[in-house]
């Protein structure tokens, strides 16, 4: 840019009107054009807004506002600015909402719908870990889910064994647990029927001498199933295939023990341990007896089966054993017949819900987990 070197005033305005701004100068000013109107595009929006819905004055009626952008000034060479028209326009502040209109909620489609009276009779056909996952959705479907309707008829189902008189299981929830089902269903020891207990047990197996290399090693993996029914019976199964290919086999109570090799047996719940009784349908009628720990890893959840001991019993075609034995309880010691104690396979068997048998990591192969923390 040229310079003034006079000292005249009058010299240095004739001057100052010949000067031409540099490229930098330029780019900077226009950057603070944009920056001024990204904010008065925004005062502009809120104008619109604040109007909207009300009686227009004389200065925010729309067509004296588009007059004036239409008139809005420009200058030769430059984009026009049409908001430059709002210097001087009165933006009237939101009323502020009354009490009534602050507790008023909108609902949604289905709760508009559906009475509260449907919703628990949806919910009452629901599992009560799945009554749980549907109290997690909104505020309104958790006030439903703490019913004590929903919760009564989860302890009934999951106590039947334990306690088949109503009228004991509700003396229990008065006396203990203060007339709360929910508090009862989830203190309680109780098995889950939601699901199936998998056990999933590894071993190193050394193969043949071949001739790329002279000891082959590999992992091998099978997995015990344990699925229990409310009234004391259970299906029990050893297999190498995943949850996501036996669990079909395992869902129906009725389940025939042929070709799926799915057997059938009982159980008792004493606490917090599981006492089972699996009969081997052949010839030798081999028996395995087994003692479970049942634990939780978070409050209520009774995800856990810690395998303490399995034994089998050969006993001659006919002969029966009792599931617990007398005082002092042992369910090992069997009157008769050879016992052997199995130390493999005593993993802790991990609760797999049925919508996540085919999603469980219970599912992957050896060659993706080799050993499974069961925490």
């Amino acid at each position: 840019p040229a310079t003034c070197h006079s000292t005249s005033p009058c010299a240095r305005a004739s001057t100052a009107q010949l000067c031409v701004p540099s490229r930098h100068a330029v780019r900077s000013i226009a950057r603070g054009i944009d920056a001024v109107a990204a904010e008065l595009d925004s005062v502009m929006a809120v104008a619109t807004a604040g109007t909207r819905g009300r009686p227009h004055g004389p200065q925010e009626h729309p067509d004296l506002v588009s007059q004036h952008f239409d008139s809005a000034p420009t200058v030769a060479g430059m984009v026009p600015r049409p908001w430059l028209a709002l210097y001087g326009l009165y933006v009237r502040p939101r009323k502020a909402a009354t009490d009534e209109e602050q507790h008023e909620v909108e609902l949604a489609l289905i709760q508009q719908v559906l009475p509260d009276e449907v919703l628990l009779m949806v919910f009452a056909r629901l599992t009560a870990y799945s009554v749980g996952s549907v109290a997690c959705v909104c505020r309104h479907w958790r006030q439903l889910a703490e019913h004590p309707r929903l919760w009564e008829g989860a302890c009934r189902e999951a106590f039947q064994l334990q306690y088949p008189d109503h009228a004991a299981l509700s003396k229990l929830a008065r006396t203990v647990y203060r007339g709360s089902w929910r508090r009862m269903f989830l203190e309680q020891p109780h098995l889950r029927f939601d699901g199936v207990y998998v056990s999933r047990n590894t071993y190193v197996k050394t193969g043949a001498v071949e001739l790329s290399s002279r000891k082959t090693v590999s992992v091998v993996a099978y997995y015990r199933y344990y699925r229990f029914f409310p009234n004391g019976t259970l299906l029990y199964r050893t297999s190498p295939a995943t949850i996501g290919k036996v669990h079909k086999s395992l869902r129906l109570h009725n389940t025939a023990p042929s070709a799926e090799h799915v057997y059938a047996g009982r159980y008792a719940l004493k606490g917090t341990r599981v006492y089972m009784v699996v009969v081997y349908p052949n010839s030798r009628s081999t028996e395995i007896r087994s003692r479970l720990l049942l634990r939780s890893t978070t409050p209520g959840a009774f995800n856990r089966l810690d395998i303490e001991s399995i034994v089998s019993y050969d006993h001659e075609l006919g002969a029966q054993s009792s599931m617990l034995a007398s005082e002092p309880p042992d369910p090992y010691a069997a009157p008769g017949g050879a016992a052997r104690e199995h130390r493999r396979g005593m993993t802790t068997c991990v609760l797999v819900p049925w919508e996540q048998s085919q999603t469980s990591v219970l599912n992957l192969p050896t060659s993706k987990m080799d050993i499974f923390i069961t925490g």
